[in-house]
Parts: C-alpha cells; structure tokens; sequence
C-alpha cells in the first residue's frame, strides 16, 4: 500500500504475517509482473502494464563438457533459416576445469511474434553435440525468458516524470535510461538510486557519477 510519504509492504514467510514499512518503494520487476503484486497502481503504471513489449527468448541450462567457459556462436543459426534452433553459449563458470563441464546458458534465435516449443531434451543434447569439441551434455532446466522488456518512449518519460512526485522508484531495462544490457540496468539502477537519496556512485571502473 502506498500513501503519501509512506509504503507498507505484506507478505507471508512460514505462515507468519509480515508487514514492513518505509519512505520509498522500488519496483525492480517489470510491468508485466506489477498486477501480481496486490498493489494499486498509477494510471500511468497501468499504461506501462497495457504497452510492454518483450521478446520470448528460449533459454536452456545445461551442463556442458568439452569446451571452455566463454561464448560460441552458431553461425548458421544466426540466419533467418537457422532461427528456431540453438544459436549462442555463453558460460562464466568460473570452476578449474579447462574442458569443463561447465554450466551454460544456451540461447535460441526465433522470429517475432511465433510461437515457440522446446524439443526433447535428446533431441537438444544432439544438437548441441554438433558443436566442435562437445564432448557431453545434460540438460538441466529450459524456459522462454521475457527478454528485453519495453515500454513506448513517451510512456517512459511519463513514469520517470511521475516519480518526481511520488515515492516509487521503477528500474529495469523499461525504465527512462534503461537498456537490455545487464550493466547499463545496474548503471541506470545505481543513477537512479544516487539521484533520489543523494548518495555517491563509485562503479567498478573507477568513474564517479
């Protein structure tokens, strides 16, 4: 609940009622989320809820021996012929074994607006097997991940707008600044947060903000 100047929170852990209040609230979840909250929303929230966009990404996680932990493209899936099957590894896995296994993140290509169904995972342990030095492959999870989530540019500046007079703080790749990159989310979070309460940003590379 949001009133002026104050923001309670409810939730239940272990059966047990909890309520937790504060000055501000920070919604780092994406408006596609923001109806499962139990939280009235702003017109304007409500807008971003009706106009996110997102891409479906394919996302297996699997177990992988044979190669090292970094990226490797799949060259042909990077075609319009090859969407629909896998087209990216990346893994930072950062265990001492040269040749794995590692854990990675396997990524699908597909067009837009298509709907989209996982093959068996033998099918997918195959397939991944076709890359050079693969050696073994278990498949450990699969997902469509809502990759990229965004909002129309002047319903952007709306919210940002809007947090001007409220206590609410929106962050994530949606947001006014935001990207889909992982680090300009965290650079645009941090910003945000510094703006707000006034502290000093340091970022890893040494650039005060």
């Amino acid at each position: 609940k949001r009133d002026k100047g104050l923001v309670t929170v409810c939730y239940t852990q272990g059966g047990d009622e909890i309520s937790i209040t504060g000055d501000s609230l920070i919604l780092a979840i994406n408006p596609g989320e923001w109806n499962t909250l139990g939280l009235e929303l702003t017109d304007i929230e409500t807008e971003c809820v009706k106009t996110l966009e997102v891409n479906k990404y394919p996302v297996i996680m699997a177990e992988v021996a044979g190669l090292e932990a970094k990226q490797y493209y799949v060259p042909k899936a990077l075609e319009k012929s090859g969407y629909g099957y896998i087209s990216f590894l990346a893994s930072r896995d950062g265990r001492d074994t040269n040749k794995g296994p590692h854990l990675y993140s396997v990524y699908i290509n597909t067009l837009a607006n298509t709907e989209f169904k996982f093959s068996s995972d033998e099918d997918l342990i195959e397939e991944i097997k076709q890359i050079k030095g693969v050696t073994d492959v278990t498949i450990l999870d699969k997902t469509i991940w809502d990759y990229n989530p965004r909002l129309p540019y002047k319903t952007r500046l709306a919210l940002h707008k809007e947090e001007e007079a409220s206590n609410t703080l929106h962050l994530g790749a949606y947001a006014f600044r935001g990207f889909e990159l992982t680090e300009s989310i965290v650079r645009q979070a941090k910003m945000r947060i510094a703006e707000c309460f006034g502290e000093k940003v340091v970022y890893d590379r040494g650039i005060d903000w």
